[in-house]
């Protein structure tokens, strides 16, 4: 089954409209750092992502799950308990994804990274 970019890309917009397009923008930023990202739909999150991947065989455990959000997503103390308790008990850290307005000529995303403390 061969399928074009941009078809997936219509098809995407068609199923998901804005939120695609945020994932797509994390995705692409996530790509061009060098990082792979992968589904985190197992956790929960938008990505789970590999870095120093020298090949797709050699993948070993992901460091970070990634969730996307709207630039001015309002957090709600429950919900961030309940991902970065899960990320921490996946061995893994949970990163947060906000994206700006796609009416800019060049999206920005600010990046949050919340861990667990434990005494």
């Amino acid at each position: 089954l061969a399928l074009e970019a941009e078809t997936v890309r219509e098809r995407g917009r068609e199923v998901e409209g804005e939120r695609f397009e945020r994932r797509l923008t994390v995705y692409t930023a996530l790509r061009e750092r060098g990082v792979v990202p992968k589904t985190g739909y197992k956790f929960g999150a938008d990505f789970r992502t590999y870095a120093d991947v020298e090949s797709v065989e050699e993948l070993r455990h992901s460091e970070l799950l990634v969730r996307v959000h709207p630039a001015a997503y309002v957090f709600e103390p429950r919900d961030l308990a309940l991902d970065v308790r899960l990320a921490h008990g996946v061995r893994k850290t949970m990163v947060f994804a906000l994206v700006g307005d796609d009416a800019a000529e060049e999206t920005e995303i600010e990046w949050w990274s919340l861990e667990r403390l434990t005494p």
